[in-house]
This record gives C-alpha cells, structure tokens and sequence, in this order.
C-alpha cells in the first residue's frame, strides 16, 4: 500500500467529532464515519490501492495439468515474495489465471478477456504453441506476452511485444546432434515426433541438422497427440536398428517410456527437455540411460533455493523444478520491469527489453534485441531414476 500520513486529518476529525457528540449521538457517529471516508478518498496525500495484473495463459486441466500447474506454482511462490514486500511501487500484484487446457480455441478467446476485461500489463504462456496464437492477439494490443517453454526465431517474428525465456529451440536439436555425432559416431537415425507444432519443428531441426552433419535419416514415425500404443513403432525402430533414436514426443509420455523400458532398445536415445522427475517416477527404470537436452540443472544454487521455498509452501518436493522456476523467473522480470520503468504496458515492455543477466531460479537470463533469453541446452542423462549432468560419476 502507499503510505498515508494522516495525523494531521486526526487532529480535524477529532475535533468534529466532539463538536457533533453534543448532538444525537447516533447521527453523530454515521456523520463522523463519512466524514472520514470523504477525507481518505480525498485527500492528496492517500491514495487506495489498485493491484497491478499480469495474466497466466496455462493448461490448468487435461492431460497436461500438471505442467500447466508447475508454472502456476512458480508463479504464485514470486507473487506471494513480492506482496510482502510491498508490492510493485506500493501496489499489491495479482495474477489472473486462465486455463487454456492447450485449446487454440481457449488461448485466443482467453487472450481477449485478459485484455480487454482485466486490463493487465502483461502475460506469460506457457508454450511455444500457444504463444503463435496468442502472440499477434498481444502485439496488436501492445501488451507484453511471456513464452516461458520456449524461445524461438518463429517467436521473434512475432513482434516487439512477444518474449521467450525458456529454452532457445535451435539449440535443442544443435546440441543433440553435436553430442551424437562426437560420442557415438552416429552415422544413421530414426526420429519419432507428435503431430504437434513444437514437436514437429524439433524432430524437423534435428534430421537437417543431422544430415548437414553427413548423417541419415533412416524412417521418421509421427503420432498423433492421442496415440498410447507405441509397441508397433519401437519394433520396427529396433528392427531398423540405427546409431541413435531421437524421440520429440509430446503426448503421453509415461506410456511411451514404459513400452520404451518394455523393448529393451540398446542403441543410444535421446529427446528434448520433456522428462521430468514425475515422469521418471512413474515409469521407475524404463527410461534409465536415456539422454536429454535441457538447460536447468536441479543442483544449481538458485535452484534449489527455490526448492526449498516450494517445499515451505506446499509441503512437497517440485517434480518439475525446470517449469516451476520458470513461472517464478517470470512473474520477478514483470515486476522488475514496472517496479524500474512504470506499471502500463508499454513501460513495461522497455523494461523487459532492459533485463541483463537477471539471476534468475531456471538461471541466468539476458533479453536480445528480439525479446528472446535464447538459454542454451546441456546434454544430460538418466541415471539411477533421475537427471543427470552428462559426465557425472
């Protein structure tokens, strides 16, 4: 709240007060209680309070809700940080919450409401997906839009008001490539992708990349979103026997791991910052040896530091600490950018433009030119049910 100096209107208030005591007393009180309302609502040194907003465009329910409420957690974790110290120059933040269940019909509608009924000065997204929706919708608005999964060339594209913070898409497939060619020797390759937008870009990326490295792809499966039997696929894969199997699946991964354990596929495997340790969890030992491109490391300081404040909170260990840092990385850029530049959208805007080396939970983040964090991916591995940084012991 912004604070209120108001022992100079006690002293007028107090006076009033008996002066209308000497009348009927009830009358007085209602008087006297008006009085002081009016003055509040009216005097230039006190002002009430309004919440500054930021929107949450996430999949809240359906298959991926548990994503969907790891960023939510994140976020709320900084909201709750912020308030308690004051809030954004004086004013409490509030998120506003929209559950787009990964609906490009929801995200668009969603978008609207955000906008034109909460008047927010910013947003986050959760996935690259769905910020190629909701991304012209924000841009023509001028309102700040958050990828926080992703960040892209496509993103950029999108105008000056689209920001990615998550993983720099390219280098996803960059570093799979590089680490199979220089590890393995890795001549020959099968993908398997989801008919899904970010899915199909990563397993795309990686076969050119694949083959500008003189390698070959020798068969590309796609599946649908709702496909839950995978058996057929991996035994022809395991028949087709290549040097390496990249796997950019979306949808279902638990099953697919555990068919995938269920084969015993013996050549090296790897896929894109999907699996996390609720994943691992449930499929016990399945995926164990698999390789995986991704930027957070769990044992990173800030990292843990906000493990311990998500256990404070919610009594649990974060399963997906990757996404939750990123909700919570998000909801301190927005507010570091109102609370240094000014809370309307556009000012907002400047200040994301503004971040350099924001020492962030998901780590360190820088905003080029284009709006994008471009975090760059290490490779790590599954070992004993959980990730890994390649080369550990």
């Amino acid at each position: 709240m912004i604070p209120i100096s108001i022992s100079p209107l006690l002293k007028v208030y107090s006076l009033l007060y008996f002066l209308l005591m000497g009348l009927n007393k009830q009358k007085s009180l209602q008087t006297f209680v008006l009085i002081i309302f009016w003055g509040l609502l009216t005097s230039p040194g006190v002002a009430l309070s309004a919440p500054i907003r930021i929107g949450a465009l996430l999949g809240l329910t359906g298959e991926h809700a548990q994503t969907g409420t790891a960023f939510r957690e994140g976020m709320e974790i900084a909201a709750e940080e912020i308030n308690q110290k004051g809030g954004i120059r004086g004013q409490p933040l509030e998120i506003i919450f929209e559950d787009t269940q990964y609906n490009p019909l929801l995200v668009a509608t969603e978008s609207q409401k955000l906008l034109k009924i909460d008047r927010i000065v910013g947003a986050v997204i959760a996935s690259y997906s769905e910020a190629m929706v909701a991304g012209p919708i924000f841009e023509k608005a001028e309102v700040p839009l958050i990828s926080l999964w992703d960040s892209s060339p496509e993103l950029d594209k999108l105008g000056d008001y689209i920001f990615g913070i998550g993983v720099w898409a390219p280098s996803t497939s960059q570093e799979a490539v590089r680490f199979v060619t220089e590890k393995f020797k890795a001549k020959t390759a099968v993908t398997l992708c989801t008919s899904e937008e970010w899915s199909l870009s990563i397993e795309n990326s990686f076969s050119q990349s694949f083959k500008d490295n003189g390698g070959k792809i020798l068969e590309r499966f796609e599946v649908g979103p709702k496909e839950l039997d995978f058996r057929t696929i991996l035994l022809k894969i395991k028949n087709i026997n290549p040097d390496v199997l990249y796997v950019s699946l979306t949808d279902n991964l638990p099953s697919f791991w555990g068919q995938y354990g269920a084969i015993k596929f013996e050549k090296p495997t790897i896929t894109a910052d999907v699996l996390n340790q609720e994943i691992l969890n449930i499929v016990g030992g399945a995926a164990e040896g698999v390789y995986q491109t991704q930027v957070a490391d769990p044992e990173f300081k800030s990292t843990s530091e906000l493990q311990r404040l998500y256990q404070a909170k919610f009594k649990k260990e974060a399963t997906q600490i990757f996404l939750t840092s990123l909700g919570y990385d998000s909801v301190n850029m927005l507010a570091k950018s109102a609370e240094e530049h000014g809370v309307d959208s556009k000012k907002v805007k400047e200040g994301l433009y503004s971040i350099k080396k924001f020492p962030g939970a998901a780590g360190e983040t820088t905003i080029n030119a284009q709006g994008s964090a471009q975090k760059m991916v290490s490779m790590f591995r599954v070992l004993n049910g959980k990730l890994m940084v390649e080369g550990t012991p």
